[in-house]
């Protein structure tokens, strides 16, 4: 999974009326790639003001800032300790939790929240020798933030950055730190805590998921046991119109983790995962992208005897990729058509590409040919290509296929027209391509010989793309 390894969550980051968790400026750079991870995940706004009562613990704070923390002789004396092998001893603890961690909810930080929660565990969870002093300060940091991050008096800007501290504690080996996954799961799940905690809860728990299917099926087994119950409690919950985008990020996280732990279910919930995700897959009121995720995440799951109805199933794959493309096509053909009008009228634009000399006042421009941008061109490829891959993966090991073994070759015939046309989609992602694409998908609907992908080939200037990442998680498209 992409998940960012560090995200942002500050005062400058508004995006209509949420904080906005942003990854940094290298991931974004990255995010052109359909192997790019998550971009953005939606949290409320912060209660209340820097002058409210939440913040008034600038006066009974022994340090103003972090930074005279950071220069106070105790910390000195603390890594040094703990450099040279010694315990977590009463006074070392007291610092942690009277001096140093609370620093992240003091006022004075706030504009430097994101920095002040990096260098705490940069300075107080590093260079420590012995495994059983770090284990102990760890678990200082899991107990004081992760109560902090559930205190409803406290600013709820401090108790994401609280969480998302929790979801960044690693282990020696750089890992995230075990005992961190089961507060994680049981913050995501609660339905009850502000939804922004919840996204940050489960940013920390996709890295856990993302950490053990790198590490192997003892990991995964081990982390199954408290994110399964979280991750299908929040594919159980219903849409809300108030909560909508922020749901499906959280939708979108858990499907990403399925397919690493879902094996490890318990029989009970193993027996009814593939019918929820075909509930997801067909559900009008998700959104695209999540509805492609809950068929990827079915297809990686499903078995014969899982009890999912295998050519409603397809035919629901058929419906949502046309939906995708023709909503796309839509938005293409209105950008087209406000193009035209800015041509007529004259006015110079950022869309309109200008004749050769000076410009002036009412000197009409041509239209810029590209219609759709080139990153929804590739959002559409990835949505192809990866139901195509929940259909019949290119290994031939499993997929949604086989379950349709009463509809003959359609579901493999509607697999490669997704494939064909999705990696043709990456290579060029312009109109024509997404309009071949719909010709293609409509054809075997209305019985007419599928059609092949056109031979194109991309302008001398853009290098032919690699074929589009299909993991739940490589869409730069993820976030609603």
């Amino acid at each position: 999974m992409n998940t960012p390894s560090t995200f942002s969550v500050g005062p400058t980051h508004v995006r209509r009326g949420f904080w906005v968790i942003l990854p940094r400026p290298p991931a974004i750079a990255c995010a052109t790639r359909l192997l790019a991870g998550c971009l953005v995940a939606a949290a409320c706004v912060a209660r209340g003001s820097s002058g409210s009562a939440a913040f008034a613990q600038n006066a009974g704070a022994k340090y103003s800032t972090w930074s005279k923390v950071e220069a106070a002789p105790e910390t000195r004396a603390y890594k040094e300790n703990l450099r040279e092998g010694g315990g977590l001893d009463a006074t070392l603890r007291a610092l942690l939790e009277l001096t140093a961690l609370p620093q992240l909810a003091l006022a004075s930080n706030r504009s430097t929240i994101e920095r002040t929660r990096r260098r705490m565990r940069e300075l107080l969870l590093t260079e420590i020798a012995d495994e059983k002093a770090f284990e102990d300060a760890s678990q200082v940091f899991l107990d004081f933030f992760g109560k902090l991050a559930r205190d409803e008096d406290a600013d709820l800007l401090v108790r994401i950055n609280a969480l998302l501290l929790v979801g960044e504690l690693k282990a020696k080996d750089g890992k995230p730190w075990p005992p961190t996954a089961g507060p994680l799961a049981s913050a995501a799940r609660d339905a009850k805590l502000p939804i922004a905690i919840r996204v940050a809860a489960t940013a920390g728990l996709a890295r856990h998921a993302e950490a053990a299917r790198a590490t192997g099926d003892d990991a995964s087994k081990a982390l199954a046991a408290d994110a399964l119950p979280a991750i299908v409690a929040i594919l159980r919950e219903p849409v809300e119109k108030d909560t909508s985008v922020e749901l499906d990020w959280l939708v979108s996280r858990s499907l990403s983790m399925l397919p690493s732990l879902g094996r490890w279910a318990p029989k009970e919930v193993a027996a009814t995962l593939p019918q929820l995700l075909a509930k997801l897959l067909e559900d009008p009121l998700r959104s695209v992208d999540v509805r492609v995720r809950a068929a990827a995440a079915l297809g990686a799951m499903v078995v014969p005897t899982s009890g999912v109805n295998g050519p409603q199933t397809i035919a629901a794959i058929r419906s949502l990729a046309l939906s995708g493309l023709e909503g796309d096509d839509a938005i293409a053909a209105s950008r087209r058509l406000e193009q035209e009008y800015i041509v007529l009228l004259g006015a110079p634009d950022a869309t309109v590409a200008q004749p050769a000399g000076p410009p002036g006042l009412g000197q009409p421009g041509t239209p810029n040919t590209l219609a759709i941008a080139e990153q929804v061109g590739r959002r559409a490829a990835w949505r192809l290509v990866t139901l195509a891959d929940a259909i019949a993966p290119l290994d031939g090991k499993g997929g949604l296929a086989v379950l349709s073994t009463n509809t003959g070759t359609q579901a493999t015939d509607l697999a490669k027209i997704l494939r064909d046309f999705g990696m043709n989609l990456d290579k060029i992602p312009d109109e024509q391509s997404l309009n071949d694409a719909v010709a293609a998908i409509h054809a075997p609907a209305t019985g007419t010989p599928g059609p092949q992908a056109p031979q194109r080939q991309p302008k001398p200037e853009e290098p032919a793309a690699e074929e589009p990442a299909t993991d739940p998680a490589a869409s730069p498209f993820d976030s609603p």
